[in-house]
């Protein structure tokens, strides 16, 4: 049974998924994408907060769409649960899936074999713009977003503002190390029954540099420092991020 209970965040009619099942599910970047057993499938959006929840109460706020199931080795209920209604999910044919504009100018997955240094290079290495700048677009990895790049860069010990022209070969390999090596940390330590974004409450952060200002770093003690790039709030390390003059 689908239940869309918000027509600004869910497109479409699920009509055509009623008594079907979800044959299988993907994630590309920022969207999942789950295939019907019939003509119609579903692309969700998470945006800032969405996150899909099992077996949340009726009468918790902000659902937007509940799954109800009938198969007992599944959650009763699935919901999106997007307190402010960024995401979007649409029911479209299995066909327009990967065709949608969402989708089809997205990079490589972060965590396929394909991401490497020499990938990144090869995509970049002539634009004047800072790296963050350019890894948010989407277009050459897919998926990442601002606290994962505050990460990334972190972990990799280059300046959010250095122009991808400018960085060695051996800092592209970095990136892309990092890169899967900040996803895995954050796939463990958001391992549970559901995601608790920062800001909500009760939730703790569990990122190393993110949303972290004055705080000391974990490598030099130095205080992480807070700019903003591209309009989105960027923290990073002065001491061990230094930006060559």
């Amino acid at each position: 049974e689908i239940q869309s209970l918000d027509e600004l965040s869910v497109l479409g009619s699920g009509r055509e998924l009623q008594g079907r099942h979800f044959v299988t599910w993907e994630r590309r970047g920022k969207n999942l994408l789950g295939f019907g057993s019939g003509r119609i499938g579903l692309l969700s959006h998470l945006g800032m907060t969405g996150k899909w929840v099992a077996d949340a109460p009726s009468e918790r706020p902000h659902q937007r769409l509940v799954l109800v199931f009938q198969d007992q080795q599944l959650p009763e209920r699935v919901s999106l649960v997007d307190s402010r209604r960024f995401g979007r999910s649409e029911f479209i044919s299995n066909e327009g899936l990967k065709t949608h504009p969402r989708i089809a100018d997205l990079g490589i997955e972060p965590l396929g074999n394909d991401l490497n240094g020499r990938y990144l290079e090869r995509k970049l290495e002539r634009s004047r713009a800072p790296w963050k700048q350019k890894l948010l677009e989407q277009n050459v990895v897919a998926g990442l977003g601002n606290i994962a790049l505050c990460e990334i860069g972190w972990r990799s010990r280059i300046h959010p503002h250095v122009p991808c022209s400018q960085l060695s070969s051996k800092e592209w390999d970095d990136l892309a190390r990092c890169t899967q090596e900040h996803l895995r940390y954050v796939l463990k330590a958001e391992d549970g029954e559901e995601i608790a974004y920062l800001g909500e409450k009760n939730a703790e952060n569990p990122f190393l540099c993110y949303g972290r200002q004055g705080e000391p770093c974990p490598n030099c003690n130095s205080a992480f420092q807070r700019v903003v790039l591209s309009g989105r709030p960027t923290f990073f390390c002065g001491s061990c991020q230094p930006l060559e003059s």
